[in-house]
């Protein structure tokens, strides 16, 4: 099986966390309904506007191989018709940082590269050609997924010239495009004044701009009307993480650039041991969320507070009820 595993199809998560801007496309400002189409979707557009399910990459060897500068190449195959896809890529080192596990120390240079079809491959006159040429530098200048026209091929052979930091796709396929879309609203800072009583969203549903960093927090009711619904953590117990993220529930809702903000929060505190605390300048979130430096002024159940600058000082398990 082969697959490529896009994390995140949307990146939808705010700036100054892990992996901001990491995915296919951009929509990180929920309020404005600003989006961004990155890249990567139409570096993706190279195999998936070529490819459907049942379709075969060809075995190394046979329609797949390295190139002789640097790069790569793959095959896809349409058993039913015989149509196919050879898909191309000369990404240097430097620019193939973005994959797990990391790639070992190898080198990309211009080159021509020759390739001769035999068998079901064969007997084409020409291949449609697909490009994208990345530039990396101040702004982006590259030019993705670009209609370059058709690839004569002669008795089987044909030869193509490959930048550095190119991806081709020649195909006996048709009906490719890049798609164009228009009327994306423009981008605007997180709206302040916030304030939200919670009241408005359905029992179990989530709050409008937060970002649950440790723990996971709901809208629930309360059994008092005069409180009405609160924004609960709802995970009693710590579970088995994957990374080494927070002990204390928490959630993120605003601008990692804000300095100088009033936050103010009503909270309910049920049972003993029970505690909250309201932050402000988190320096990061995430798997680092145990490490962030801030603001942190904590209230528990006895009424006694405290002002720190980090989560690891205050050593009483923290819940999150409320915030409005």
């Amino acid at each position: 099986m082969t697959s490529t595993i896009s994390w995140n199809l949307i990146a939808s998560y705010y700036s100054g966390l892990p992996y901001f801007r990491d995915g296919l496309m951009t929509a990180t400002e929920p309020w404005s309904g600003h989006y961004e189409v990155m890249g990567p979707i139409w570096i993706a557009a190279h195999t998936t506007q070529f490819s459907e399910i049942g379709y075969y990459y060809l075995k190394q060897g046979y329609g797949a191989g390295h190139l002789a500068s640097g790069g790569s190449y793959v095959t896809l195959y349409d058993p039913k018709t015989n149509d196919f896809s050879i898909i191309i890529e000369t990404m240097s080192h430097n620019h193939s940082v973005c994959i797990r596990p990391s790639l070992p120390d190898y080198t990309v240079a211009p080159q021509d590269a020759t390739f001769v079809l035999n068998g079901v491959l064969a007997g084409v006159d020409e291949l449609n050609q697909w490009t994208t040429y990345l530039e990396y530098g101040t702004g982006d200048t590259s030019e993705y997924f670009l209609d370059s026209g058709t690839v004569t091929v002669n008795g089987g052979k044909f030869t193509v010239f490959l930048p550095v930091d190119t991806v081709m796709t020649l195909s006996t396929l048709t009906g490719q495009k890049k798609g164009s879309y228009s009327g994306v609203p423009p981008s605007a800072p997180f709206p302040v004044p916030h304030y939200d009583t919670f009241d408005g969203y359905p029992d179990n549903g989530e709050a409008k701009y937060f970002a649950d960093q440790s723990g996971v927090f709901e809208i629930l009711p309360t059994s008092d009307p005069a409180v009405g619904k609160v924004m609960a953590q709802v995970v009693p117990e710590r579970p088995i993480t994957w990374c080494d993220d927070a002990n204390q529930p928490n959630t993120l809702i605003g601008n990692i650039t804000w300095t100088d903000v009033f936050a103010e929060v009503s909270v309910l505190l049920e049972g003993e041991g029970t505690a909250v605390f309201l932050a402000a300048r988190m320096s990061q979130g995430g798997c680092g969320v145990a490490k962030a430096t801030g603001v942190f002024l904590w209230l528990d159940s006895t009424g006694f507070y405290n002002i720190t600058t980090d989560l690891g000082i205050y050593v009483h398990h923290m819940q999150l009820l409320c915030m409005a």
